[in-house]
């Protein structure tokens, strides 16, 4: 299930003892996978939802325009692969792992993503 929080209000609604939590927010065992553009917002929200308790709290690594492009080249590898008329029957979200694909980011709060002085 996909929910839209806007970051300003993440902790908030996400907050179980603070008594305005969603009710798709169910407990701090919940798998929780933060999405945004380019990954960066979503690395620090991951990292404030760890801090609230939720230990499986992750975000996609390098975001919904990774994402895409990854979806992007596994569509033209599996059109290479399997001629265009098969590819309707072959998703590349349908068991396919690429190694290079984008994938869930657990780092913990003292791992940088990126220095802001290089």
């Amino acid at each position: 299930m996909a929910v839209v929080v806007e970051r300003n209000v993440l902790e908030w609604r996400f907050d179980l003892m603070g008594g305005v939590a969603m009710a798709e927010v169910t407990g701090y065992n919940q798998e929780v996978v933060v999405v945004c553009s380019e990954g960066y917002a979503s690395s620090l929200a991951a990292t404030s939802l760890r801090e609230l308790g939720f230990v499986h709290a992750a975000d996609l690594d390098g975001g919904f325009r990774a994402w895409t492009a990854w979806l992007e080249r596994m569509r033209w590898t599996s059109v290479a692969t399997l001629g265009s008329g098969q590819m309707s029957r072959h998703s590349p979200l349908l068991g396919r792992v690429d190694r290079r694909s984008p994938g869930l980011n657990r780092r913990s709060v003292s791992a940088p993503r990126r220095r802001l002085d290089a």
